[in-house]
């Protein structure tokens, strides 16, 4: 997505973490784009964009999310994303569904299951499996000792929904082959993951207009106050994690499922407390991992492939006819990015979560 918006002349930066938002300031026609979900973690950037007057723009996000930033969003109509699902569900008899991890401080994680409440009498308020202060283990345990009462699962992100197929591994493979997982935002380690997963998103294409209007408006009127918020339609990606099986569209889904007046539970007030999403290992492990794929360059990935491989560093300069130095530029850059200290380690955990058919199979679409 940032090379077609750079290839447009957009200038838009992707940041590894807070000690590279100096390089923001570098570029004063720059916006910083945040490719996932606002969360906590987010404010410092937040907070200095907003000082020092750069432009922000957050997918999969709602301005109520910080009120006290301003910063332009692009979020998905849920209640088209959801008839989707549901029709996709219902097509393969999948009636028994439910929502896994819910976050009730999160606006997206509670319009996407507010949205679902309202839309279908055959999901309650016991079908939902919230965060809690004990943490993703805590309600991986809960999920697990009621989960054969489900054939399918709505997860409210990719990064949630590969945590738990991960465990699911683990502890009932059988049921994982029978029932559907589905996440949101159509991540890049949704696609090399193994099972690669079904998720429901807005096209890469969608987004890219939408953000060449941001950028419109935003430099024509640089001293706009107000927020610019753009609701776009959702594809669905049928992956692995529901049998690869294929999905027809109709124009008819907002008809299909009219309001049933129901209105969730405020569930903030059961739940005080959850722990943050940067305090789960392995929540941690597989974002970090997205935030290094969104800005590898091809030659990287390909880096990437070949550690997977268990080839030497040798062998890689070889065949890219590199320098050992150079690669030793782009496997520091590699790991920083993911949060990683040592190549032992990144290769460990990269293995966990990208699969490396998937992989070779993306490089391949990229160069196609």
């Amino acid at each position: 997505m940032v090379k077609a918006l750079n290839q447009k002349r957009i200038p838009v930066k992707l940041l590894a973490g807070m000690e590279d938002t100096p390089a923001l300031l570098n570029d004063p026609s720059a916006m910083l784009l945040i490719s996932h979900t606002l969360a906590n973690e987010h404010r410092d950037i937040l907070a200095f964009c907003n000082q020092h007057r750069v432009p922000v723009i957050a997918l999969h996000s709602f301005s109520d999310t910080f009120p006290d930033y301003t910063y332009d969003t692009i979020s998905d109509n849920f209640r088209l994303s959801m008839a989707v699902l549901l029709d996709y569900f219902f097509m393969y008899d999948k009636k028994r569904i439910c929502f896994f991890y819910l976050n009730p401080y999160s606006p997206h994680d509670m319009k996407r299951c507010e949205t679902l409440y309202d839309m279908y009498s055959g999901f309650h308020r016991k079908d939902i499996f919230p965060a809690t202060a004990d943490g993703l283990e805590a309600v991986f345990q809960s999920f697990f000792s009621n989960c054969r009462e489900y054939d399918a699962i709505i997860c409210p992100n990719d990064f949630i929904a590969i945590a738990l197929i991960n465990e699911l591994k683990r502890y009932d493979p059988a049921y994982l082959k029978q029932c559907f997982i589905v996440g949101t935002m159509n991540t890049i380690i949704s696609n090399l993951y193994s099972p690669s997963l079904t998720t429901c998103s807005y096209s890469t294409q969608s987004a890219i207009r939408a953000l060449s209007w941001i950028h419109q408006v935003r430099s024509k009127n640089p001293d706009l106050c107000m927020t610019l918020n753009v609701s776009l339609y959702d594809d669905l990606v049928t992956r692995e994690s529901t049998g690869n099986l294929p999905f027809e569209t109709s124009d008819d889904n907002g008809i299909k499922y009219p309001s049933l007046g129901r209105r969730l539970p405020l569930l903030s007030s059961d739940i005080p407390k959850i722990r943050p999403f940067e305090n789960e290992p392995i929540l941690s492990e597989i974002i970090n991992l997205e935030n290094m794929l969104r800005i590898l360059s091809v030659l990287e990935l390909q880096i990437l492939q070949m550690l997977l491989e268990k080839q030497s560093n040798a062998a890689i300069c070889e065949k890219h006819f590199i320098t050992p130095q150079t690669l030793q530029y782009h496997l520091n850059q590699m790991l920083k990015s993911a949060k990683i200290y040592n190549k032992k380690e990144f290769i460990q955990t990269a293995s966990k979560y990208i699969h490396l058919d998937n992989l070779k199979d993306y490089i391949a679409r990229l160069h196609a």
